[in-house]
């Protein structure tokens, strides 16, 4: 595969990223109004038909969103509080065998974010393994590895890319599919089981092959 194709599924990929990190927020009227829906079928659709149609369809339930409470009250019960949440979003819960929040998984995350010199954003409360974290983070990897590419730092660009594949493993991709389990069973409303269905098969199954032919090219690159 040539460079600007690796770096075209990059491009889709950062976008997925970020897309979904701001559908985890509490949904808003004023998305219908963006171009991020549109943004996302562009994305999905550039890697695979199957993602495409996922995102599609989170377009169609936000469109034919009659009544925003609903879907707000809906991600409330889901992700937020403030009773027992239904499908927590926190890393650590599927992670830890006790399935508390902030243990050792949570504790590996922040040193992660650490080590490339992050932190949370001071508006942002939630724990550093919460599900809209670690998507940021994802985006950050992918952002840097894009760049780098393109400047021909191709020991830089290989370094994210290889931090962005043992975070996939050791976390998001280890526990998504538990999470959307939760979500799936627990929704009332089809957009959050949409959005799960989306979040788990472009983690699960679409990323670690976009990841391995950017490997494989930088590689390649440096080696040249």
């Amino acid at each position: 595969m040539k460079l600007d194709q690796i770096l075209s599924q990059q491009k889709a990929q950062e976008n997925i990223y970020k897309i979904l990190s701001v559908l985890y927020h509490a949904p808003e009227e004023s998305i219908l109004e963006s171009e991020l829906l549109d943004n996302l079928i562009e994305s999905a659709e550039f890697i695979s038909e199957k993602l495409g149609n996922m995102a599609q369809d989170i377009k169609t339930e936000f469109v034919s969103t009659e009544n925003f409470q609903d879907l707000k009250v809906d991600h409330s019960k889901l992700f937020v509080g403030p009773f027992e949440l239904l499908a927590p979003p926190y890393g650590s819960v599927y992670l830890e065998k006790e399935g508390t929040v902030m243990g050792d998984s949570t504790m590996n995350v922040i040193n992660t974010y650490k080590e490339l010199g992050l932190d949370r954003s001071d508006d942002f409360k939630e724990p550093h393994d919460h599900i809209i974290a670690e998507l940021e983070f994802l985006y950050y990897l992918t952002f840097n590895s894009i760049k780098e590419t393109g400047n021909e730092n191709y020991k830089e660009a290989l370094e994210y890319l290889e931090a962005h594949q043992n975070f996939l493993a050791k976390h998001l991709a280890a526990w998504v599919s538990d999470f959307a389990a939760k979500i799936k069973e627990h929704a009332n409303t089809e957009l959050y089981k949409k959005l799960a269905e989306l979040t788990e098969s472009f983690i699960k199954d679409e990323v670690d092959d976009i990841l391995e032919q950017s490997i494989s090219k930088v590689q390649e690159l440096i080696n040249d």
